[in-house]
């Protein structure tokens, strides 16, 4: 029952004990709900006059229908009586085990002291004591070590459990009490999961819950004989996962490959790689889909806890670790990456990288150090400063947790202790320092860290040939090919036969510098160029001669056109372009990063040609991808600070109407939604762009035609459409509103679609139209469909009231539809009458003549040969098939009807996901009910392979779960 009706503070409780005796409590305050029961605060009155503090249990089933009267009885259906002595008997069994277990030694300070349990209003109370804390659920962690130490002791307590002969099977914070003290003792006080180990041989004394997040596979499915003592590993993993981020853990994070974003984190000592190592493997062996997988004893969890807790409570400091990777593909190299990898494992502890600016050091040992990343506890990359005493001491290049300069002490005293704690670091670690840019000397400073255990590599232009440490000097490519090869890279083409000899020239022009090569191969590329312009341009500016101040090249995987120190003076100070380029600029950044077709932004800005985007490409505002004009996103960020002129808004309105059009007449709809998508946004931030009607039209052409699997967009913009009180097209509204139902449903978010049900229930009621009305009651069958999760038929008096609310739901859509006169209510209506038909077959309804009749009612709407009804025709021999699979099963009739359902689908431009839901589970399923086992597995495993291709989308993630879910039955069952 969704309402219960709690006991209200100030309740008086009379209880009987076994010997006769009066006992009397007196309830407080509800502090929490569960499946089964209502707890309490409250009190007794002992002989001293004072007040004792308790917990009271009270079984009260959330599922059965009971009410509560007016003198706190507890008043319930005859249907549902016997399923409530059964609700009291699982609790009696709960006390028992705690009583039991808060007796049994060893394990008195870790369970609950339960005083007794008493029956009155009809149904059971637990006392219990009550202690001064609050469970894992409402604890704020301030350091990492207080987390470990009470998952520690959650997983003590457990083995303890598991020792008695128990399983626990709810490992949750919220069963589990912290005292204030310390985190190093905890509480468990909720047993009502606990069962035998050896249950299985009993198997129908238990029945096996769980909850969401905290259990894994075996527990889901409910079978005793694969539960083991690895299950509550798996609850413990879960746990800490939590308690670390705030979240329970998804499927892609339970496998042997996950990685985990322990940069999202708050705690500084995780920067620590023997810490993240040591959680990867504790991890990587409780969050497992596969029982076997995990530990299979809380044993060998605690081991591997108590590495965590090592250095989770190391009181020494560490250096933090630099997190280095390449700059994309890099042509040649690997005889510099190869010496270097040679000199690392020498004894030589230094190397000078020299050479000319550009010409490629740095991406060299960044490529080094991405390579060999394994080979390194720490890596501290350090770009030069004024001295080697200025670079060492700033504590944002070169961190060591619990380090920082006291005010009183001078920069020298502060470089000196930060290098002695640096020693005493890297003594037993294999540390590599790389600091680039390096124009220093050579004198104490420098010798100063030699004295660290640590490689060091020091990159600079100064010849370093006359020093007596290790030298490698960089030149450009020698090689014809490589240098080739870069060209054609950096161009996005293959060089044609006539253009070898003219880039042999370019590449004589410039000496081989290798990022002159790379910025001239991009040129052409953004200008839309030939190799023999380009030579022109070369010859004409004089590339041979040209200076480095002033050239584009890689730092910090960002690009920059002049020095680091003049950059954003020099590039993004608008204040001198032109009044037509920054109507350019401020147009063309209202798209995302991909752009928009040149020859479009030529028309949009109505320009005669394409010289002023040229030259803004030229000056690095704009970047350009075949015929495509871009804008870096800094950039774009940049421009949006700039504001709106009236003809830039008539431009972006412009725009506007023009994807509006082309969405509603599907022109490249995929492409003009994503187009849509940005040109929203940016707009969007302008009040009087988004106040205009075709602003508010196109948001809602975006939202509805947006594919299911971007959600999470349409949902975070739906509330612009619902609250604005000026968009008054109900139907585009209750259309919108059915999307975002179905779209909450799909997510299992029963909340979110039960919200948003009310609010179109109250949008429906003041319209009063069919039309509307038939969308509502399609919606609120979504609804009903996600509860059911699938038990169409069902012996469950809950699940059988469910599923006779969602035929209902059915009916009543098909009705309102059917009176409809609006456009798209012939087409719904055919749609419903055959979602009706679905249902009765699914639920094994007997009445075959009426489910025939009710798919033959729309057969003239399957005929017609439109376009716009292929959707019709394809759900119409989906119900067919599914008729022939359940009603009157025919193996040939069905895959006959399975065929031309893949055929119409072809010309539905349905997404890969509307695939999955719309042919392969459905036909997998029909499959298994033909007793075609291997059949319904292969198509699950074309959807799986389908998933694998989308693995960033959630929807993708949580169907693939499901598919899987799906395989293990069809399994189980072959």
């Amino acid at each position: 029952m969704k309402n219960r009706k709690a006991l209200q503070p100030n309740t008086k409780l009379g209880f009987t004990n076994c010997t006769g005796g009066q006992m009397h409590y007196v309830v407080s305050k509800e502090i929490g709900r569960g499946g089964s029961c209502i707890v309490y605060e409250g009190y007794y009155i002992n002989n001293a006059g004072s007040a004792n503090v308790v917990r009271i249990k009270e079984c009260y089933p959330y599922k059965l229908n009971i009410t509560r009267s007016e003198n706190g009885m507890l008043c319930m259906d005859e249907n549902d009586k016997k399923e409530f002595q059964k609700y009291k008997q699982r609790l009696k069994q709960a006390f028992d085990v705690a009583m039991w277990l808060r007796q049994t030694t060893g394990l008195a300070n870790y369970v609950s002291d339960v005083f007794d349990i008493y029956e009155a209003n009809n149904t059971l109370y637990i006392v219990s004591s009550y202690i001064e804390g609050c469970t894992l659920q409402n604890t704020e962690f301030v350091l990492l070590k207080d987390i470990v130490k009470a998952v520690i002791s959650t997983a003590k307590s457990i083995e303890k459990i598991h020792d008695r002969g128990y399983l626990y099977l709810d490992i949750k914070p919220e069963n589990i009490f912290t005292y204030e003290e310390t985190f190093e003792l905890i509480q468990l006080f909720d047993f009502d999961s606990v069962i035998p180990i050896d249950a299985y041989e009993n198997i129908t004394e238990y029945k096996i819950s769980y909850s969401v997040g905290f259990s894994p596979m075996e527990q889901k499915e409910g079978r005793l004989s694969r539960i083991g003592k690895y299950t509550d590993v798996y609850g413990l993993g879960a746990l800490m996962y939590y308690l670390m981020f705030r979240r329970v853990p998804t499927t892609i994070e339970c496998s042997f490959d996950s990685v985990y974003d322990y940069d999202s984190l708050k705690w500084d000592v995780l920067y620590q790689k023997k810490l993240r190592k040591a959680f990867d493997e504790f991890y990587h062996n409780t969050l497992q889909t596969f029982y076997l997988d995990r530990y299979q004893t809380m044993a060998e969890a605690i081991e591997q806890l108590k590495v965590i807790q090592k250095y989770a409570e190391i009181p020494e400091p560490f250096i933090r670790s630099c997190y280095v990777t390449n700059n994309g593909a890099i042509v040649g190299r690997k005889i510099e990456c190869d010496r270097l990898l040679n000199w690392y494992e020498s004894d030589e502890n230094v190397i000078f990288i020299t050479g000319m600016g550009g010409i490629g050091k740095s991406t060299i040992v960044r490529k080094f150090l991405d390579d060999n990343k394994d080979k390194f506890d720490n890596i501290i990359y350090l770009q030069y400063r004024d001295s080697i005493f200025e670079t060492i001491v700033d504590d944002e290049q070169f961190y060591i947790n619990g380090y920082e300069k006291d005010d009183l002490e001078t920069v020298s005293e502060y470089f000196e202790r930060k290098i002695n704690v640096a020693k005493e670091l890297t003594a037993k670690d294999n540390s590599i320092l790389i600091i680039d840019n390096f124009n220093g000397n050579i004198n104490e400073e420098f010798e100063c860290i030699l004295n660290v255990n640590w490689k060091i590599i020091v990159v600079t232009r100064w010849d370093m040939s006359e020093s007596d440490y290790l030298v490698q000097r960089v030149d450009g490519f020698r090689d014809s090919a490589e240098q080739y090869l870069l060209f054609e890279n950096n161009m996005g083409r293959k060089l044609k036969y006539d253009e070898y000899s003219k880039l042999n020239r370019i590449i004589q022009m410039v000496a081989g510098h290798t990022l002159s090569l790379v910025l001239i191969a991009r040129q052409i590329a953004r200008s839309f160029m030939d190799v023999d312009n380009a030579l022109r341009l070369v010859e004409n500016c004089g590339f041979s001669d040209m200076a480095p101040e002033k050239i584009k090249y890689m730092q910090d995987t960002r690009e920059f056109y002049d020095k680091i120190s003049s950059i954003i003076m020099s590039v993004y100070d608008v204040s001198g372009l032109s009044e037509i380029k920054k109507k350019c600029m401020k147009v063309l950044s209202i798209f995302d990063a991909q752009g928009i077709d040149a020859n479009e932004a030529k028309a949009l800005l109505k320009l005669e040609s394409f010289d002023d985007i040229n030259e803004l490409v030229d000056m690095g505002w704009l970047e350009a991808s075949e015929n495509n004009i871009g804008m870096h996103p800094l950039i774009q960020e940049i421009m949006q600070q700039i504001s709106w002129t009236d003809e830039c808004r008539g431009i972006a309105t412009y725009e506007m109407d023009l994807l509006y059009e082309r969405i509603n007449m599907n022109v490249n709809k995929r492409k003009n939604l994503w187009v849509a998508k940005s040109v929203l946004l940016h707009t969007g931030k302008d009040s009087i762009l988004r106040e205009k009607e075709i602003y508010k039209n196109l948001l809602f052409a975006t939202l509805i035609n947006m594919p299911k699997e971007y959600e999470e967009y349409i949902i975070n913009n739906c509330e612009k459409i619902f609250q604005d009180n000026e968009f008054r097209d109900k139907y585009s509204i209750i259309e919108l509103y059915d999307y975002v139902v179905y779209l909450e449903c799909q997510r299992s978010d029963i909340g979110g679609a039960k919200n948003y049900l009310a609010r179109a229930n109250a949008f429906a009621s003041s319209e009063k139209d069919n039309y509307v009305w038939g969308i509502y009651y399609d919606m609120l069958s979504d609804y009903y469909d996600e509860i059911l999760s699938g038990a169409y038929y069902s012996d469950d008096y809950v699940e059988r009231e469910i599923f006779s609310n969602l035929l209902s739901a059915m009916e009543n859509a098909s009705r309102y539809m059917g009176k409809s006169r609006h456009e798209k209510a012939k087409k719904l209506y055919a749609k419903y009458m055959l979602s009706r038909a679905s249902l009765m077959i699914r639920g094994m309804d007997n009445k075959h003549r009426k489910i025939k009749a009710l798919i033959s009612s729309i057969k003239t709407v399957v005929v017609n040969p439109s376009a716009e009804y292929d959707e019709i025709r394809s759900i119409y021999n989906m119900v067919l098939a599914w008729y022939y699979t359940l009603c009157e099963p025919k193996k040939e009739v069905v895959l006959k009807y399975l065929r031309e359902v893949y055929e119409n689908n072809k010309g539905r431009n349905l997404s890969q996901l509307d695939e999955i839901d719309c042919f392969y589970i459905p036909a997998a399923n029909m499959m298994f009910e033909l007793g075609e086992s291997q059949k319904s597995l292969e198509l699950l495993d074309v959807a799986c392979n389908i998933c694998d291709e989308y693995e960033d989308l959630a929807p993708y993630i949580r169907k693939k779960n499901d598919l899987i879910n799906y395989k293990l039955e069809v399994c189980s069952e072959d």
